[in-house]
């Protein structure tokens, strides 16, 4: 059968994602190990693309969300250390063993429901202690963090390996706090340490703790966002020379010829105003273009936002140049102002800007570099 050639796809640099692994190892320093997290489909990156680059830097661990994330990873060949950030279902504990991954427990029901499935091998299974300083998700609070340890300690098949917890306002900079955390933290470290007779791995820095707190880095990190190339918020001190990992494109179905008055889009919402030259981009809001991230949405007021918004019109860019998005935005096509640029015709490139974990994992991860 013949290729299929896609009309729209990811361009992912490899060596880009290898580059600046090196550079968060760096910044971690020596003896500290980098875990690569690849949740959300490899931050839109590719779950098993982005880890098997990592691994190629030196990864020695990489994160995940679920552990059918963690299958597909060992499927694909990766032998890195994998550890599931979430609890996984008493039913899974068997294919965890046999996938050999390091599995998180967040209260003494999970060591239970991990104990009760009658785990069977020569290997213990490899468990981490999530706490919760302040996140509210999942984790043990400090003060009950000794029982669960104890529940590990008198557990069969089970071996207590890590204690980790989450910074929940690392990425706002908000420096007091996280400060109080990270005390929260290092009491629980040194009980856990005390209270086992092997040392376990500790780790609490994420992307945007790395950057404030590079003295809390125990022996391991859990880095995601500063992988791929981008900042863990507007503020921050970025590393230096963090290259670009990830590109939306498309190529232009059809250019067509419109006359003033010709309406554009469900609603018929724009209007050319003058005779106008528009390209056919088959892509839309179902691919994630338009969508808008939570996290800037929620630090602005409505009122910011709603100006911001009637501000910004939306754009795709041909080469350096942008051509300007022109009414709705439909599931899978858009069409976009293209008066002012005589050289697009049908086929031509366009790069999307496109926030990259909910766009489409449908859509095809071409690997350069």
């Amino acid at each position: 059968m013949a290729e299929v050639r896609p009309d729209a796809w990811i361009e992912v640099d490899r060596g880009a994602l290898i580059h600046n692994y090196h550079l968060v190892a760096e910044r971690a320093g020596q003896g500290v190990d980098v875990m690569a997290v690849v949740k959300g489909n490899g931050y839109g990156h590719g779950t098993v693309g982005a880890a098997m680059a990592f691994e190629a830097a030196g990864a020695r661990w990489i994160g995940v969300s679920r552990l059918s994330e963690a299958a597909a990873l060992r499927a694909a060949g990766v032998r890195a250390r994998i550890l599931v950030l979430t609890p996984i279902e008493r039913a899974n504990a068997t294919a965890a063993a046999e996938l050999a991954v390091d599995c998180t427990v967040t209260c003494a029901e999970d060591v239970a429901a991990l104990t009760a499935h009658g785990l069977s091998g020569s290997a213990p299974l490899a468990v981490h202690v999530k706490v919760d300083v302040g996140m509210g998700r999942l984790g043990v609070l400090p003060p009950e963090c000794g029982a669960v340890v104890g529940a590990l300690s008198g557990a069969s098949g089970l071996l207590l390996d890590g204690v980790y917890a989450h910074l929940p306002k690392a990425a706002e900079g908000d420096v007091p706090a996280c400060r109080r955390q990270l005390e929260a933290f290092e009491r629980v470290v040194r009980d856990v340490q005390t209270a086992d007779a092997a040392p376990v791995r500790a780790h609490v820095l994420n992307s945007a703790g790395l950057m404030l707190f590079p003295e809390g880095r125990h022996t391991m990190v859990r880095v995601g966002t500063l992988l791929y190339g981008q900042s863990p918020w507007p503020k921050a001190t970025r590393l230096p020379d963090l290259r670009r990992t990830w590109a939306l494109r498309a190529r232009v179905l059809q250019v067509r010829q419109l006359p003033k008055g010709a309406t554009v889009g469900y609603g018929s919402e724009w209007t050319a105003r003058r005779p106008t030259r528009t390209a056919v981009l088959p892509l839309g809001f179902g691919d994630g273009f338009t969508l808008a991230p939570i996290g800037p949405i929620m630090r602005r007021s409505a009122l910011r936002f709603a100006m911001d918004r009637w501000r910004r019109s939306l754009h795709v860019f041909f080469g350096d140049r942008p051509a300007q998005v022109l009414g709705r935005v439909a599931m899978n096509m858009v069409v976009v102002d293209v008066t002012d640029l005589p050289e697009v015709g049908a086929g031509a490139v366009a790069e999307v800007p496109c926030l990259r974990v909910p766009t489409s994992a449908l859509l095809p991860r071409v690997y350069l570099g």
